[in-house]
């Protein structure tokens, strides 16, 4: 079967379990919300920011659902599963993001590539891992964050557009061009497997291996003893043609065959301070505006934006940037995630901001009125004190005659 028909036929098979298995998902999600995560806040102590970050988690149905599929839908291997997932996330989830890489590993293409299937598309270039510093495993956990996060984010602007399939996952190519038997770092996909995976369950449709050759088959041994049967059946090693058929021309980059610039002017470091940069903004498949994200924040201390600055493609949300920002990329949610009081602080002060001057008139003729009120009311008290004083000094002669 030609790579495609798999593809469509794997796709067609989840859309069916997820049609299926929703209200079990939806089930779930309410026990983890009314009874679990009561539990959890009090076993570790958290406080209401914590707390909140956690609700995020639980509020993405889609996580759930991938989550539940994970445990073969089996909502008491599920329930398990996420409360430890949740006791995880509060304790290795930074509230801002600490460790970053200075070499990219791994880069998302601008929202509007797309594979066949309208699913977003991930690029990893092996010869980046050469480059990747000590902190890659913290990398990569917060990137699997800004993952979810990001179909989140997709998932939520089609349902306002009454989309009725979410966006499950992703798409990711694999471009293995200089990678040899000696780069090949068993370690890391080993720990990612067993890490990362089960608290991000599901999130790769495809793996599209580019670049492949004959020299790259001692490396692909080893993975086939490391990757999971469930990631093996992902895994696909396309030709040109093959390709273009997965992926339209219109959504790959010139390295691969496609229209889009290459990887290298997408993804390309701007030397212009951070508080200058301009985002990769452009319409949305089904109407709307998203923006590239190229998961590439390095500083640990990088400047602000504001929540309602016109460079924030969160708008309402916190957001940093990094001082090595692409052509391609978008300030970072400053929390990673997007956290309803946040949404609600920038709502009030947009409203503050419409309606202050009204208020400020309002509010001074309010006091206006109290001092002429509180006036009038001394006004009478001293002529009222004065006119009973008067009064009682011409009696008193009268009563002494």
């Amino acid at each position: 079967m030609e790579i495609q028909a798999r593809l469509q036929q794997q796709y067609d098979h989840l859309g069916q379990l997820y049609e299926e298995n929703l209200s079990a998902a939806l089930s779930l999600q309410s026990t983890l919300l009314d009874r679990v995560l009561p539990d959890v806040v009090d076993e570790l102590e958290l406080d209401s920011d914590q707390e909140e970050e956690l609700k995020d988690w639980l509020w993405d149905a889609e996580s759930v659902f991938r989550l539940l599929k994970r445990h073969r839908f089996t909502s008491s291997f599920a329930l398990e599963a996420a409360s430890d997932i949740l006791i995880w996330r509060a304790k290795n989830l930074p509230q801002g993001y600490v460790a970053r890489e200075n070499v990219p590993l791994i880069l998302c293409l601008p929202p509007t590539a797309r594979d066949f299937l309208g699913r977003p598309i991930l690029v990893l270039r092996i010869s980046a891992l050469k480059d990747s510093s000590e902190h890659v495993k913290e990398y990569l956990m917060e990137l699997a964050e800004d993952l979810r996060v990001q179909l989140q984010r997709l998932n939520s602007i089609n349902r306002s557009e009454s989309a009725t399939c979410p966006i499950l996952q992703y798409s990711l190519i694999v471009d293995v061009q200089g990678a040899s038997l000696s780069d090949a770092n068993v370690d890391l996909p080993t720990w990612y497997i067993r890490e990362v995976v089960p608290r991000f369950p599901g999130m790769l449709a495809a793996v599209l291996v580019v670049n492949y050759s004959w020299a790259h088959s001692g490396v692909w041994n080893i993975m086939k003893h490391v990757l999971p049967d469930s990631t093996l059946s992902k895994v696909f090693f396309p030709s040109e043609k093959e390709l273009l058929q997965a992926v339209p021309p219109s959504s790959l980059p010139e390295d691969y065959g496609g229209s889009l610039p290459k990887l290298e002017e997408l993804f390309r470091p701007q030397p212009s301070s951070p508080a200058h940069v301009t985002s990769d903004e452009r319409p949305h498949a089904n109407g709307g505006t998203v923006h590239a994200v190229p998961f590439q924040i390095i500083s640990t201390k990088s400047p602000n934006v504001s929540a309602t600055s016109q460079y924030n493609p969160f708008f309402g949300y916190p957001v940093r940037l990094s001082p090595n920002q692409t052509a391609a990329s978008v300030p970072s949610l400053y929390y990673g995630r997007q956290r309803k009081r946040d949404l609600l602080r920038t709502l009030a002060v947009l409203l503050w901001e419409k309606w202050k001057k009204r208020v400020a008139v309002v509010f001074a003729v309010l006091v206006v009125l109290y001092l002429i009120r509180r006036g009038n009311r001394r006004f009478l008290k001293r002529h009222l004190s004065a006119y009973l004083l008067l009064s009682f000094s011409s009696r008193a002669p009268r009563a002494s005659r």
